[in-house]
């Protein structure tokens, strides 16, 4: 179940009004957030949890500006995850195509495959060419 809800909030620059929609699907998360934000002793928690809810539902300034609040930090966290991700992404199609020196004799990698801890180069004489971790760090240390 979705519910929008829209509140204002005063700061001193400017008053900002949010529409927000709450998702039933969130309100675990959100529970568990905003407990970990508080330092007051909740002695029953299903009371609690209906409580929130109840507010959050109902358009308690308060609760919807911390759900806002939630909502903001769980898209941040998604966007620095995204970056970790991307990082940690090397582009070893960049390998088709040039030249290595393998034990002596030039060759051409055509082809590549990564499989989790190593990767695989092709070469276009038929040999085949896997790096360990270790190079594959090296390897995006230099890119």
């Amino acid at each position: 179940m979705k519910k929008v809800h829209t509140i204002s909030i005063n700061s001193e620059e400017e008053e900002e009004e949010l529409n927000i929609t709450v998702n039933l699907e969130d309100f675990p998360a959100f529970s568990f957030w905003l407990r970990s934000q508080s330092d007051k002793k909740i002695y029953s928690l299903k009371y609690w949890e209906k409580t929130i809810l109840k507010k959050l539902m109902g358009g308690h300034k308060m609760t919807l500006e911390n759900y806002a609040e939630f909502l903001k930090e769980r898209e941040e966290s998604k966007q620095e995850l995204l970056k970790v991700q991307e990082v940690d992404r090397f582009n070893y199609s960049l390998f088709i195509g040039i030249t290595i020196t393998h034990y002596g004799l030039k060759k051409k990698v055509i082809s590549y495959r990564d499989a989790d801890s190593y990767i695989h180069l092709f070469f276009e004489t038929g040999d085949l060419l896997i790096l360990k971790e270790e190079a594959r760090s090296a390897l995006k240390n230099a890119n």
